[in-house]
């Protein structure tokens, strides 16, 4: 048995190697949980970067959808179309118009559509005022037995042209892509070599026969930069060759 001082100091040593032993406990669990949750650090800060980088991204597609909203806007409201024909009368209520001199300007003079076209019924003459590619068409029908020889004029230079030859009254249709810029003219102008031509507007039939009509493709606003750059008037060459385009540079 253990004498009575003997119990004393084994009490007051448990009292002391206890916290030890405690402490001991302690770090050995502490060890493995440190390692946990320093790999849960990692693993926020790579998750907190990847969101950071989708956020960026985001934000980068966010400007890029504004600005083609804001290109889409401006198209849309770009928006110029015409179509004229001859009138009815002609000589004397007949219907026929002739052109003696050659070298007239073909006035249209009855509008049917319009839209900011800047067409003018009492010259003839289309005038742009709104940079782009734009599409003529003419659809013609000749007197009886008069041949006839036109143009379409873009700038007072000749870019497409429409004949009809002997034959009894027959009809011709010709079109025309131009890019032009504001202030550039389009219009429709008799042979210079052809003189007596003759043309027919019926009074009676619904379709018109002698039609001139154009339409803005699109503005140059909406087109896509391109390295083949439109010259400013088609009688004027460029300084060098220009290379041959692709196949259509649109997507």
């Amino acid at each position: 048995m253990l004498k009575k001082g003997a119990t004393q100091d084994v009490h007051t040593m448990d009292r002391r190697v206890l916290p030890a032993l405690m402490l001991l406990s302690a770090a050995v669990c502490y060890c493995p949980c440190f390692g946990e949750v320093s790999q849960m650090e990692k693993e926020d800060s790579r998750i907190k970067e990847l969101i950071n980088s989708q956020i960026s991204s985001l934000q980068n597609t966010v400007a890029e959808l504004k600005e083609e909203i804001t290109e889409l806007q401006a198209c849309v409201s770009s928006r110029v179309f015409f179509q004229a024909g001859l009138d009815t009368e002609g000589s004397y209520g007949t219907g026929r118009h002739v052109f003696k001199y050659g070298n007239e300007v073909v006035v249209y003079s009855d509008v049917y559509l319009s839209l900011r076209s800047n067409y003018d019924p009492r010259t003839g003459v289309f005038t742009a005022m709104e940079a782009g590619l734009y599409k003529f068409d003419v659809h013609v029908t000749s007197e009886l037995y008069k041949d006839f020889y036109m143009h379409i004029e873009h700038n007072d230079v000749k870019v497409a042209g429409v004949l009809s030859l002997d034959g009894g009254r027959l009809s011709a249709s010709t079109s025309v892509i131009l890019h032009l810029v504001k202030g550039d003219t389009v219009k429709v102008v008799t042979s210079r070599d052809w003189k007596d031509a003759a043309l027919y507007q019926s009074c009676c039939w619904a379709a018109k026969t002698n039609t001139f009509s154009g339409v803005l493709l699109s503005s140059d606003k909406c087109l896509p930069p391109s390295p083949f750059p439109w010259p400013s008037t088609p009688s004027t060459p460029p300084s060098t060759p220009r290379p041959t385009p692709p196949p259509f540079p649109f997507n």
